[in-house]
């Protein structure tokens, strides 16, 4: 299996990448009956300035949160408890909900979470919107997961400006060596200082690795390093992805669309 992108006939990049930025400008849902909580505020909890707790929230629930709290600077979610069959929903709504300006290791830490899906809408909608200040030393990364995360979809961000990468999961916790499902779909990550996206770990005498992992129709432009990098994961589909510009930091060996490490189970198809 060759790490590369698939070939595209001419301008075949140039109509996929419009397809996926099409959406990116447009409002997310309302704060409506069909969220179960509306978070107006949000409070800080662990040692976070800002942070959505998941203690109480039932399985199957949707969180809201109102883009009229935003921008913050840095969020964690934290504790959040849904089942395979019944995952809990946190969304924007009213709007696109910011996190910028902060001074973090990360602008959005998921933390301690299991059946989660972090969400900015459907469809066209990006309700997320994550702005760093590359290449001044703020948001190292734009999210970040710990300790035995998993279940976990995150789909319809807008990611920018991180001094290192968009999106990492990085798994070394003893207490969960394999983490399972992780679902990242229908994304924008660009112009940051490092990968689109880092998931797993490149390390071959390493225990840990990520089990069913899908990453589809994720749209990266101009990562300073790789657009998608991906090591110890098994049972994994890599799909209908664009990357442009990769490599936009000009390090020897950083510049591949799509990297692949370690013991890798993979299904790889139909990326640009």
């Amino acid at each position: 299996m060759s790490p590369a992108f698939a070939r595209p006939r001419p301008g075949a990049w140039l109509a996929a990448a419009a397809v996926l930025l099409a959406g990116r400008l447009a409002s997310a849902a309302p704060c409506d009956d069909s969220c179960d909580v509306v978070l107006h505020e949000l409070p800080s909890c662990q040692g976070a300035t800002w942070c959505v707790s998941g203690e109480g929230v039932s399985p199957g629930a949707t969180v809201c949160l109102d883009a009229a709290a935003s921008p913050v600077k840095d969020l964690t979610v934290t504790g959040f408890a849904g089942t395979a069959e019944a995952p809990i929903t946190v969304r924007s709504c009213g709007g696109t909900f910011r996190i910028e300006g902060g001074d973090s290791g990360q602008a959005l830490l998921v933390r301690e979470s299991q059946h989660v899906r972090l969400s900015g809408g459907e469809g066209a909608e990006r309700g997320w919107r994550i702005q760093g200040a590359k290449p001044a030393s703020t948001y190292v990364m734009g999210v970040a997961f710990i300790g035995c995360s998993q279940g976990i979809t995150l789909d319809h961000f807008e990611i920018s400006g991180t001094s290192y990468t968009a999106l990492r999961n990085h798994h070394d916790s003893p207490a969960c060596p394999v983490r399972r499902g992780f679902v990242v779909r229908d994304n924008y990550l660009h112009d940051v200082g490092g990968e689109g996206m880092f998931l797993g770990i490149n390390d071959d005498q390493s225990p840990y690795q990520l089990d069913d992992v899908v990453v589809a129709d994720n749209l990266v432009v101009r990562p300073g390093y790789q657009g998608i990098k991906l090591g110890m994961v098994q049972n994994g589909r890599i799909e209908r992805n664009v990357v442009i510009e990769a490599g936009a930091a000009q390090t020897d060996g950083e510049d591949t669309g799509l990297a692949l490490g370690p013991r890798m189970n993979l299904v790889v198809r139909d990326n640009v």
